[in-house]
């Protein structure tokens, strides 16, 4: 097959070349579903439910695979909720492991929601089952351009998660992947340069800081200009957090406080969870030395976090809280028992564990 939608064509043609006009259903119910606003999750998962089941009556494992990565897809990215999409993906990944679906495109799609779905859950406690599906050689990640460019997605945040400063060059890639996709394809491709510009952005910014402040401008402005294209409110609201993050950098306080403002709205209108800006706000308030307000944007984070169970979220915010209330030379050690409290729920506890001793044995050797 050409590209990842051949196979819908040759079902249509076969449908009705065996006068089976009752499986066109199927593409009207995926019409349907994907004219919906991703806004409309719930009905977007009904939509789903009924596809599936009609996939399986009709005797079509591959419609049924397909409705299957969309239920998935649609947990882990409108609905935010990784446990139940990790279900939805380990079953599927099971499920087209025969020869029948070795054809089938949307089994690497599958592949990466179950790799996407460990990550947003605990990056690092899964460490071993994300490298290992990353490195799964029996996987054609190239075979589909647009699944690939997924793929370098997730190698990148994969490394960020790590503290790995590969991800700098492996995010530069992703973007240089993504642009030519966008260049080659006539519509529908500017997200994935979005993606990959979010995920550079973080990466520069954690491992490259002089190439972050040369680069953030040029780089927040084309995302915003995309996203707002591409109407993406949620990654409009984080590219003009960045644009203010930019301004920051460039020493022009004012337009930094309006971007700075103009993103709090955006991210105010955003349907839950409201917690799109939250890191590229610590970014502003830590390049301007905003201690108290970069610990006010830890406490929100802290309480959409455990208000979804999105515990490494939770865990990551408390561990900052802590690093900034020690840059403030502030005690930090009323946040240990929070932090374990959410730690307690992810395979990597004992990586949390390991930060607080070493904040403790930090502190007693004056450090």
């Amino acid at each position: 097959m050409n590209n990842e939608h051949e196979w819908v064509e040759d079902f249509y043609r076969q449908a009705l070349a065996e006068n089976r006009p009752d499986k066109l259903v199927l593409l009207d119910l995926t019409e349907q579903m994907e004219s919906l606003s991703k806004e409309n999750p719930d009905q977007r998962l009904a939509l789903c439910e009924r596809g599936h089941t009609l996939a399986t009556q009709f005797n079509e494992p591959w419609w049924s695979a397909f409705f299957g990565f969309w239920k998935c897809e649609i947990l882990l990215y409108q609905k935010h909720d990784p446990e139940a999409a990790l279900r939805v993906a380990a079953a599927l990944v099971v499920e087209t492991r025969g020869a029948g679906f070795r054809a089938f495109p949307y089994r690497v799609a599958i592949h990466l929601n179950f790799i996407a779905a460990y990550f947003k859950i605990d990056p690092i406690g899964y460490a071993p089952q994300i490298r290992a599906a990353l490195e799964n050689s029996e996987m054609e990640w190239d075979q589909y351009p647009s699944f690939y460019l997924l793929y370098w997605q997730l190698r990148t945040r994969f490394l960020t998660a790590l503290d790995n400063p590969e991800a700098v060059e492996i995010g530069w890639q992703h973007f240089g992947h993504a642009c030519h996709y966008h260049a080659t394809q006539d519509n529908g491709s500017s997200h994935y340069v979005i993606y990959a510009l979010v995920d550079l952005l973080n990466a520069l910014h954690r491992f490259d800081r002089t190439q972050a402040r040369r680069q953030v401008v040029e780089l927040a402005e084309m995302g915003a200009d995309l996203s707002r294209r591409d109407a993406n409110e949620r990654l409009n609201a984080i590219f003009t957090m960045w644009r203010a993050v930019g301004a920051r950098f460039s020493r022009n306080e004012s337009e930094a406080k309006r971007f700075y403002r103009l993103a709090q709205q955006k991210q105010a209108a955003l349907s839950p969870p409201r917690n799109a800006t939250f890191p590229i706000a610590l970014v502003f308030h830590e390049a301007g030395g905003e201690g108290e307000l970069a610990l006010a944007i830890c406490d929100e984070a802290i309480e959409v976090a455990r208000s979804r169970a999105h515990w490494f979220e939770a865990a990551s915010y408390g561990s900052r809280k802590c690093e900034i209330l020690r840059g403030l030379n502030r005690p930090w050690q009323s946040e240990a028992a929070p932090l374990r409290e959410v730690a307690a729920h992810l395979p990597s506890q004992e990586y949390w564990e390991e930060k607080l001793r070493d904040w403790q044995r930090m502190d007693e050797s004056g450090e």
